[in-house]
């Protein structure tokens, strides 16, 4: 399906069905959870600046809720996971003391199992 009137630059052989023809996307299911226009060709990434100034990207795999936060999990260049935790209405994010940081990977691991059971009944 492909819809000319769309500015989001989808190829003639993507699915783009959620596009609404104003070169906007409504649930696109980037992982953002926003309705925003933006090409397909990536995936959400956060930007981290380091203190040389140089940048690194870091993909975002996953966005869950826990204690009345919402925390992103970011996949590390070793291909370990790191949570983050989004702050204010800007969505600044915040490194985790160590703490926090077991008790939200153990509760997100807890999520995930749980998931898993209700996929597989």
């Amino acid at each position: 399906m492909t819809n000319k009137d769309c500015e989001c630059n989808h190829n003639d052989d993507t699915n783009n069905e959620h596009c609404n023809g104003e070169g906007k996307h409504d649930g696109c299911g980037c992982g953002c959870g926003h309705d925003h226009d933006h090409d397909h060709d990536h995936e959400a990434v956060v930007t981290f600046e380091n203190e040389d100034g140089t940048t690194e990207d870091h993909p975002i795999i996953d966005e869950f809720e826990y204690n009345d936060n919402t925390y992103l999990l970011i996949l590390n260049d070793d291909q370990s996971v790191t949570p983050l935790r989004v702050v204010g209405e800007e969505g600044n994010l915040d490194f985790l003391e160590e703490d926090e940081f077991n008790e939200v990977s153990k509760a997100y691991s807890t999520l995930e199992e749980d998931d898993l059971e209700i996929s597989e009944e």
